[in-house]
């Protein structure tokens, strides 16, 4: 579940980051409904954990954790439920700006091979972090470790 959610290889909270922001938003359920936020922390949990249980826990050659697509819209209640507890959230929506525009660079170097389908690690994810000036396709030869460009 961890690898799932933090890992470098396909971590929901790496790649969308904005998620882990929303779930801030549960303070506010968690202050209205105490029975809904047990409900939706207990279906959050249950939802990792099976997603989460198979061998291939990464699913292949997406971006991200392809398979929360489907749960993105409970985040995104959390996010509106969140920037409600501001007043005048200029700094809240400045951070979802930055977020939104971090995860479209990501998106970018994913798509041109920079960031790698499967094999990504912690050193080749901080070595091309947020960079984007080869716009070019990149293929790992050993382990990610070094690229070939073409």
């Amino acid at each position: 579940m961890v690898d799932f959610l933090f890992s470098y290889r396909k971590g929901f909270f790496v790649y969308t980051p904005m998620c882990m922001v929303a779930l801030f938003g549960w303070w506010q359920v968690w202050k209205t409904s105490k029975f809904a936020a047990f409900g939706f922390a207990g279906f959050f949990i249950l939802v990792v954990y099976l997603l989460s249980s198979w061998w291939q826990w990464y699913y292949g050659g997406s971006f991200s954790s392809r398979v929360m697509i489907e749960y993105l819209p409970f985040f995104m209640i959390l996010l509106a439920l969140l920037l409600q507890q501001f007043p005048r959230p200029k700094w809240m929506i400045g951070l979802v700006f930055l977020l939104i525009i971090f995860c479209q660079i990501q998106t970018y170097q994913y798509r041109y091979g920079y960031l790698h389908w499967q094999d990504m690690n912690k050193e080749l994810y901080w070595e091309r972090f947020m960079r984007f000036d080869m716009n070019v396709i990149c293929f790992p030869i050993i382990e990610g470790t070094q690229a070939r460009v073409r």
